[in-house]
């Protein structure tokens, strides 16, 4: 766990919202307010919200896959915010329409 995460007052937090909203974003702004400046990452989709180490996302999997493989081309599909870090390091990224409103989808 991160020390400096502080999980008591994030599930209290949620607790006060989860009955009140349906909005994963909502949350997911409360649960940000709480993991700031902590190596914890707040991410969410139309209905899911998700904690990540601020370290590892798609992204970097893809990086370490492409080093560790000597890969010269690559991939890679994609339908929520999540997905983002890894759509920008693939050579060849197919977004779900939603996603790429408001984004630089190369």
């Amino acid at each position: 766990m991160d020390k400096n995460f502080d999980y008591a007052a994030a599930m209290a937090a949620l607790e006060e919202i989860a009955a009140k909203v349906e909005d994963p974003g909502k949350i997911c702004d409360v649960l940000n307010k709480e993991a700031e400046n902590t190596s914890i990452l707040v991410e969410h989709d139309h209905s899911k919200v998700y904690l990540f180490p601020r370290s590892i996302n798609k992204g970097e999997a893809i990086r370490r896959f492409n080093r560790t493989f000597d890969v010269t081309a690559s991939v890679g599909a994609g339908d929520s915010v999540i997905d983002l870090p890894m759509l920008y390091e693939v050579n060849y990224p197919l977004a779900a329409a939603s996603l790429c409103e408001g984004t630089q989808i190369p």
